[in-house]
């Protein structure tokens, strides 16, 4: 008997949480039928699967996270969001009954709550003694169809500042994620 789960994705626009659940969608379809979960409900912002598990995606307001009572939480673009603190805050009490929780960004700034929480992941300590986060970043070579000629156009059209900022490893300037520690050792 399979555990069911609730995932909510949070994004900082609507659209941007519609197209998290569109991938979700493309992913479920190309994995094996055996893998396959049979999906009951199906709309732009969730998808909910036969053995009771549901995933949802909504744009961030200040009460998102509150009735949040699932498995994962992931917050996309967190640099981006005004007040994520706040929704940091409703989200604690999931997080603090053995929820975890995947925060995505393309870093914007110092002193955002994406910044103060990819410092304490890279100094090993925890704010609040419930989220250990692992910093995981993404620079733009560990993509695939990317090469020295992508760059090149890349940086001719953003200058060396915004392609620091959107594709490069520099500090807190590029694709990066922090992962909850949980989630992680469960890829190790």
């Amino acid at each position: 008997v399979s555990q069911s789960r609730y995932l909510l994705i949070l994004a900082n626009k609507g659209e941007v949480a519609t197209e998290m659940i569109s991938k979700c969608k493309t992913f479920i379809k190309y994995v094996p039928d055996w893998l396959r979960p049979k999906i009951t409900v199906e709309n732009r912002q969730s998808l909910e699967f036969a053995n009771g598990s549901r995933i949802k995606a909504s744009n961030t307001t200040e009460d998102a996270g509150r009735t949040f009572a699932g498995s994962l939480l992931i917050i996309d673009e967190a640099a981006m969001i005004k007040g994520l603190d706040d929704v940091w805050t409703a989200s604690r009490p999931i997080l603090a009954t053995g929820g975890s929780a995947i925060i995505l960004s393309t870093p914007k700034g110092t002193g955002n709550f994406f910044h103060k929480k990819w410092v304490q992941a890279e100094s090993g300590q925890s704010e609040d003694g419930i989220a250990n986060f692992v910093p995981i970043k993404l620079p733009w070579w560990v993509h695939p169809e990317r090469d020295e000629e992508w760059k090149r156009r890349e940086l001719a059209d953003l200058g060396q500042t915004r392609f620091a900022q959107e594709y490069d490893c520099v500090g807190y300037e590029t694709d990066i994620t922090i992962m909850d520690k949980t989630v992680y050792r469960d890829w190790e």
